[in-house]
C-alpha cells in the first residue's frame, strides 16, 4: 500500500490587490480626517476672533456705562466735544473717556483716592465717525452748548465696534441719568 499523501500548502498572507486597496482606504481616510481636523482648527480660531472682539466691546462699554452713571453734576463735561467725557464723581475721582482717530477707546484717570494718574486703552475697535456721546434735557432737547450744561438730566452713549478685517460690527447704544443728577444741583455749601 502507498500511503502517499497529499498534503496541500495555503499561502496565509495578503495579495497584493489587498494591500494596495488597504493602503489607498488608509489614505482616503487619512485625507478626511485631516481636512475634517483642518476645518475644526479654522473654525475654533474664528470663534475665538469673535469671542475676544464682543469681550473687548462689551466690557469697554460697560465700563463707561458704569462710569458715566456716577458723574456727580454734568457742568463737569466737555459737552461741545462728543467724543470725550470728563466724569467726576462723588469721591473726587476725575475720570475720562475719549474716542479717538486711531480706533482706540482711551480710558484716564486725572484724580483718584488712592491711584496715580494714568491713562490706558480699553478698546482698539472702536468707530471713530460713529461713537459720540450726546446729552438731553429733561424735556429730552439735544444739547450742544456748554452754557446750558446745567439742563442735562440724560447722557446717550453711542458706541460702533467694528474689527474691519475679521468683517464684525456691533453697536451699543445706553440711555444713561446719572445718579446724582436725580437730586438736583449741589449747592456751593455741598462741595
Amino acid at each position: 500500500m502507498n500511503n502517499n499523501k497529499h498534503i496541500k500548502i495555503t499561502s496565509k498572507g495578503f495579495t497584493l490587490i489587498e494591500l494596495i486597496i488597504t493602503v489607498v482606504a488608509i489614505g482616503i481616510f487619512g485625507g478626511i480626517t485631516a481636512n475634517i481636523l483642518a476645518n475644526a482648527s479654522k473654525i475654533y480660531s474664528e470663534t475665538l476672533k469673535k469671542q475676544k472682539f464682543v469681550s473687548e466691546a462689551r466690557s469697554s462699554f460697560f465700563q463707561l456705562n458704569r462710569n458715566l452713571s456716577l458723574q456727580t453734576w454734568p457742568t463737569n463735561d466737555n459737552i461741545i466735544n462728543s467724543k470725550t467725557i470728563d466724569i467726576k464723581s462723588a469721591n473726587n475721582t476725575r475720570l475720562q473717556y475719549s474716542f479717538l482717530s486711531n480706533s482706540e477707546l482711551r480710558f484716564s484717570i486725572y484724580q483718584h483716592p488712592n491711584l496715580e494718574p494714568t491713562s490706558q486703552t480699553l478698546s482698539t475697535i472702536t468707530d471713530f465717525n460713529s461713537s459720540n456721546i450726546f446729552y438731553y434735557d429733561a424735556q429730552n432737547n439735544f444739547i450742544i452748548d456748554d452754557l446750558y450744561s446745567d439742563n442735562i438730566t440724560l447722557n446717550k452713549i453711542n458706541i460702533l465696534f467694528n474689527s474691519s478685517g475679521d468683517g464684525y460690527l456691533m453697536n451699543f447704544e445706553s440711555y444713561i441719568s446719572p445718579y446724582n443728577y436725580q437730586f438736583g444741583k449741589p449747592m456751593d455749601y455741598h462741595e
